[in-house]
């Protein structure tokens, strides 16, 4: 961004330091300078060393136009976000009221320019995009989209809407069933993702500057655009001054606005990409409408509604599943203790956890029970419950139990009838002692006593030995004499 003059300047240093005794004046040069960027190709060369890659590639690229002719509507439709040039009043969850720039969420139909499925919100994310989705699709006359073009920022290239990371650029839909991701569930077939920082991608951009100049404008808390190029533009606003004087509207009654400027204005008026190809219908409400449309059945309402809930993994403890500093139960629980399941829930509504298998098969749905108190703070209906779901529990996992260890012969039998097999043996491990075997105490003074009293039996029996033969002897005498 230099000047002749500056330009010149160094080039005296350098002649003056390479002991130059006469070199060109500043006219001279100047006229070279002028020849060199009349040559070909000098201006795009200067802006690039100017302003670097990025911004060449924005403002002196070569770019191609695209042909909308062969599209039918919501064949092709692009999404971005965009922050509106102005401040409205915005209550947070904690009830502070502040001033916030509002940011729109939008889709655009390539073949008719109609803008579907528009937000606003603070902040955009993941769940945002999935609302303005599903408000895409269901809102007449919307529908599923057959190609989807991305923007390149995490909220649209997060796992939970493509199903893969967001560090592999080609997202493919040859997924199972735990992988899927938001797009593929509710219909889409293709999905395009643009370069980064090559906002010409996608041509949503150009209807973000019409909004800006027809649109935002008019409002009183207008600040200026956001881009660097244009800082020109800006207006000094007190914000937090027309804040508290109550000058700001609220979030509702600019999104309100915005949808009427939308329908009587941007949607009404002769748009100049549908003329110049030659359309039957100019106005991008009438082409939205009247024009050929791709059609594809929309998901049932409460499938998408189940997809707009918040997803995550969750251990399964012998008390429920924690989560949010609460603890969740259901008694089919109970037959997933120590494993990891998957829960979905409303963000709206927080009180129910939805609980999956790793198959996707629903397992429960699981609430926040009655804690159980200590003492006589106990409820004797939440105990007389917890203790009959322990019964249960048990009664079902022997249940299981019989089952797996019953023998093959057994389980083909029908009706109750008694197995004609024999010789059934028992696999388990255990120990061969006798039902009357006892486990002696280890005390040495406890065994030195059995063990005395052990001898003094046997000494015992020697003695009546001895004497019953002594007198078997004497009879045996007497019958001889």
């Amino acid at each position: 961004l230099g000047t002749i003059e500056m330009l010149y300047e160094k080039f005296k240093e350098i002649a003056e330091g390479r002991g130059w005794e006469d070199y060109p004046s500043i006219k001279t040069v100047a006229r070279y300078v002028k020849h060199l960027m009349d040559t070909r190709g000098a201006a795009s060369a200067r802006y690039l060393a100017a302003n670097g890659s990025r911004e060449w590639k924005n403002k002196m690229m070569l770019k191609g136009r695209r042909d909308a002719t062969s599209l039918k509507v919501m064949e092709y439709v692009v999404g971005d976000e965009h922050t509106f040039d102005l401040w409205v009043q915005w209550t947070a969850p904690n009830g502070k009221i502040k001033a916030v720039r509002p940011k729109l969420v939008a889709w655009m139909d390539m073949k008719s320019r109609a803008i579907i499925g528009d937000v606003a919100c603070v902040d955009a994310n993941s769940q945002t995009l999935k609302e303005s989705l599903v408000k895409m699709i269901f809102t007449h006359p919307g529908g599923v989209p057959h190609i989807l073009h991305v923007d390149n920022g995490k909220d649209y290239t997060a796992q939970t809407m493509t199903g893969q990371s967001r560090k592999k650029r080609n997202i493919e839909f040859e997924f199972d069933a735990e992988t899927v991701g938001f797009y593929q569930s509710i219909g889409i077939e293709e999905v395009g993702r643009s370069l980064p920082y090559q906002p010409w991608d996608k041509p949503i951009e150009r209807l973000f500057s019409t909004v800006c100049s027809k649109f935002s404008k008019w409002f009183e808390s207008y600040v200026g655009t956001l881009t660097g190029s244009k800082t020109y533009a800006k207006r000094q606003k007190d914000v937090a001054a027309m804040l508290e004087r109550g000058e700001l509207l609220t979030m509702e009654e600019f999104f309100e606005l915005w949808t009427k400027w939308k329908n009587e204005k941007y949607h009404t008026r002769k748009h100049g990409g549908l003329k110049e190809a030659g359309e039957k219908w100019l106005t991008p409400i009438e082409m939205f409408e009247n024009g050929p449309r791709y059609e594809k059945a929309a998901p049932p309402r409460e499938y998408a509604a189940m997809l707009l809930m918040k997803a995550d993994k969750a251990r399964v403890y012998n008390f429920g599943i924690k989560k949010f500093g609460t603890t969740y139960t259901d008694y089919e629980l109970a037959h997933y203790i120590g494993k990891t399941v998957g829960i979905k829930w409303d963000i709206d509504d927080v009180t129910k956890l939805y609980v999956f298998d790793e198959e996707g098969r629903k397992i429960c749905e699981a609430v926040s029970p009655e804690l159980l108190a200590f003492g006589p703070h106990c409820s004797q209906a939440a105990l007389e419950k917890h203790l009959r779901d322990q019964k249960r529990q048990e009664r079902e996992m022997r249940e299981i139990l019989d089952s797996m260890t019953r023998p093959y012969e057994l389980r083909g039998e029908e009706g109750g009838r008694p197995s004609d097999a024999v010789g059934m043996i028992d696999l388990t491990i255990k120990a061969e002692r006798s039902a009357k075997l006892i486990s002696l105490p280890l005390d040495k003074e406890y065994r030195a006593e059995a063990t005395s009293r052990a001898k003094k039996k046997a000494g015992a029996g020697d003695e009546f030995l001895g004497k019953k033969a002594d007198d078997a002897l004497a009879r045996l005498r007497a019958i001889n004499e």
